[in-house]
């Protein structure tokens, strides 16, 4: 029943577009604070990988090999400065470890996903060798989930 002159309030219609406008926003929202989380978990798996590769250069400077430390001790997963990534906190998102043994002259270093992380299929195992030759197992290319 429709009343006679002026009308105050709104009409459900117009609440029913002002709801679907607030909800697309907040998805668009979500998925950019996701996007955003992934890829400062991504940063941390970065500095840590690039860490044991360190480690390994400064071990093969000493033993003049990347599978023995100088004492002759074999360099194993153990061996590496941090087995997770990040670093700090409690809850990690990244596996880091040897892929295969590290021979005399080379090693693969991966940080592989867990937590959650495994989600980010763009990127998915960070990878890097004796050579600094980065690599990724995801769907994305070195340039996008190696760049800064």
């Amino acid at each position: 029943m429709r009343k006679s002159g002026n009308q105050a309030g709104i009409t459900l219609l117009e609440l029913l577009v002002v709801v679907t406008v607030i909800g697309i926003l907040a998805s668009l929202a979500v998925t950019s604070y996701q996007n955003s989380i992934r890829k400062a978990r991504r940063a941390d798996a970065k500095t840590v990988l690039m860490d044991a590769a360190l480690f390994m250069e400064r071990n093969y400077t000493e033993a003049h090999h990347y599978n023995q430390d100088a004492a002759g001790n074999a360099i194993d997963n153990s061996a590496l400065p941090h087995a997770e990534a990040p670093v700090d906190g409690n809850r990690k998102f990244y596996d880091i470890r040897f892929l295969g043994t590290p021979t005399t002259h080379t090693f693969t270093i991966d940080a592989i996903p867990k937590n959650g992380q495994e989600k980010d299929t763009q990127c998915a195992t960070l990878r890097i060798d004796e050579a600094g030759v980065k690599a990724v197992t995801g769907t994305g290319s070195v340039g996008d989930c190696w760049a800064r």
